[in-house]
């Protein structure tokens, strides 16, 4: 989404707001996230890393933003070179002054290219909240979106539960999903719906008909283990048939349950048969339409990477997942 000269990264839309110029930064419709479970509604307003890109040739910017709820640490870069950190409190309005670090001066061209964004690029990164833009003052400047070239060129969309959207991990950068896109060196939009990824046919629709993914990644279940196999089974089929049939030039992937408490149960446990008969759910549709699988334990494989909830992990567990999730999706991409 491009806004006076600013591209906002996993932001659909903008819902006005009194006092802010631009307004509400939504990762999900509101036509949508008003059709989704009670607790998806609210769940897909949270951030889970969206971002403000712009690239200037202003030496100081003010930015004003805000957010809706509690306290949010916002992580503003150059490139991929981290510049600052704020935390911003619900209420308060706060001017972001970015300035360019002086130790770029002199660097040759390539001195910081190579990675993932071109170091001229500013990016304002949000982690769980709700954020508001106001506006932003570059004092004369032009401003403009970063170009194709100053962008990753892979692009990646993970849907999935809280473990995708991040909710455990201490910063947003922490979680799986941002940690395989640093080592894919690729663009990720986050669509992690934390306690609330329910396969609605309108979430459903709204992932098959964006064209800003290479990769799909839809990792289902955990959610959503009052559905019983045979409605999940009927809402996964759905999916997987409706992003293939709007994007046959992306790659879909499917994953299975991550390890957590079920996987330590006996194999007779409910518990642990309702997680197995997801996953063979998953497994079938699969090698029926030609999607990739992903076995989740093969992705955390050990339960010292959980959090005490036996659920989650935390931020070592994070890493894990995201190193073997890269070297699975790497070859995925179109080369």
């Amino acid at each position: 989404m491009i806004i006076d000269g600013m591209s906002l990264h996993n932001v659909t839309e903008l819902e006005p707001w009194e006092g802010a110029r631009h307004g509400v930064m939504h990762r999900i419709p509101r036509a949508v996230a008003d059709r989704l479970r009670p607790r998806a509604r609210s769940i897909s307003q949270g951030s889970a890393g969206s971002e403000i890109r712009f690239v200037t040739e202003a030496p100081t910017v003010h930015l004003y933003i805000s957010i809706l709820r509690g306290s949010c640490d916002v992580l503003v870069y150059r490139g991929d070179l981290r510049e600052n950190h704020h935390i911003l409190e619900t209420g308060r309005t706060a001017c972001l002054e970015l300035n360019t670090p002086p130790g770029f001066a002199g660097l040759p061209d390539d001195a910081l290219a190579g990675r993932r964004f071109a170091p001229q690029v500013w990016r304002v990164v949000f982690e769980n909240c709700v954020p508001v833009l106001h506006r932003l003052d570059a004092h004369g400047y032009t401003v403009r979106p970063p170009l194709p070239a100053e962008l990753p060129r892979r692009r990646w969309l993970a849907y999935g539960s809280s473990i995708t959207h991040g909710s455990t991990a201490t910063r947003q950068v922490n979680s799986y999903v941002q940690q395989a896109a640093w080592r894919l060196t690729a663009d990720v939009c986050n669509l992690g719906m934390g306690g609330a990824c329910g396969l609605e046919p309108e979430m459903v629709e709204e992932i098959a008909q964006r064209d800003d993914w290479q990769v799909c990644t839809c990792e289902l279940g955990i959610n959503v283990h009052d559905y019983g196999v045979e409605e999940f089974s009927r809402r996964a089929e759905h999916l997987v048939r409706t992003i293939r049939a709007r994007r046959p030039d992306g790659r879909l992937a499917l994953i299975t349950h991550f390890l957590f408490r079920a996987h330590l149960l006996g194999p007779d446990h409910p518990g642990r048969a309702t997680c197995d008969a997801y996953d063979t759910v998953l497994r079938n549709l699969a090698a029926a339409h030609g999607c990739t699988l992903i076995e989740g334990r093969q992705i955390l494989t050990h339960a010292g990477g959980l959090t005490g909830d036996l659920v989650h992990p935390h931020d070592h567990g994070m890493q894990m997942m995201g190193e073997n999730l890269a070297r699975v999706l790497d070859p995925l991409f179109p080369t």
